[in-house]
């Protein structure tokens, strides 16, 4: 018992530990991530056929609605707790390419009034007549930012509006020879909403993953926590 008091102690010792237990800890969530993902992709699956039959009764189509909505949910859920893991450990890896607005805005789009089409909501588009048309980026990543923002207007907005508004910020020093056709900018996503807000302490855990004290899954506060916590992170990471 000494001897392993002693080793912690020591700086090398500490460090080795440290790595040991954030191997451990990768390893559990890759696997675990891993038997989720193919169990709920499953379930997803299945329930994508059944709400496709005709002769599904009303509250058997309701049911499977919810189930597949859940599903997708705690699906991309368990990807943010992967991509979380993978940006602590420097080992996110983007993947950029060339990517137009318009498809952005719709594939997303879509998503979100798909999942909240029950609510009395409207939705409004605005995008500045200066923003690129085609841009060169990790589009999955801004997918998935631009998803978090919409899920968390539409899952904390009961009745009004959700507004987009798309813009860029160019960089001036970019615009030179040396970088031929290319220019440099900042993509601007902002997304407001008619819902209930925030309070002070919301704000200062906005980008927390488990705040301790909003561990009540019914805490709306709670369920903004991961999903802004990895729009943070996944902005940071694309500077």
């Amino acid at each position: 018992m000494s001897e392993a008091i002693n080793h912690l102690n020591d700086p090398e010792g500490l460090r080795i530990e440290a790595e040991r237990i954030n191997w451990t800890k990768n390893e559990f969530l890759s696997r675990v991530g891993y038997e989720i993902r193919t169990t709920m992709n499953a379930i997803l699956g299945t329930s994508e056929l059944q709400m496709q039959k005709d002769d599904n009764p009303t509250d058997v189509v309701e049911a499977l609605s919810t189930i597949f909505d859940l599903g997708n949910l705690l699906l991309n859920n368990i990807n943010d707790l992967l991509d979380i893991s993978k940006i602590e450990d420097g080992e996110l890896v983007l993947s950029p390419g060339k990517y137009d607005i318009p498809s952005l805005v719709n594939d997303t789009m879509q998503l979100s009034m798909l999942r909240f089409d029950s609510k009395p909501i409207e939705f409004l588009l605005n995008i500045h007549e200066d923003t690129p048309y085609e841009v060169y980026g990790d589009d999955h990543r801004v997918k998935q930012i631009l998803r978090n923002l919409l899920f968390n207007a539409y899952q904390n907005t009961n009745r009004g509006r959700v507004e987009l508004f798309i813009g860029a910020e160019t960089h001036p020093d970019t615009q030179t020879p040396s970088h031929g056709s290319r220019t440099e900018f900042t993509l601007i996503l902002r997304v407001s909403d008619t819902g209930y807000g925030l309070t002070e302490e919301d704000v200062k855990n906005l980008f927390v993953e488990f705040p301790h004290n909003k561990m009540d899954v019914d805490n709306i506060s709670y369920d903004r926590g991961l999903g802004m916590s990895i729009t943070k992170r996944l902005v940071d990471a694309m500077n």
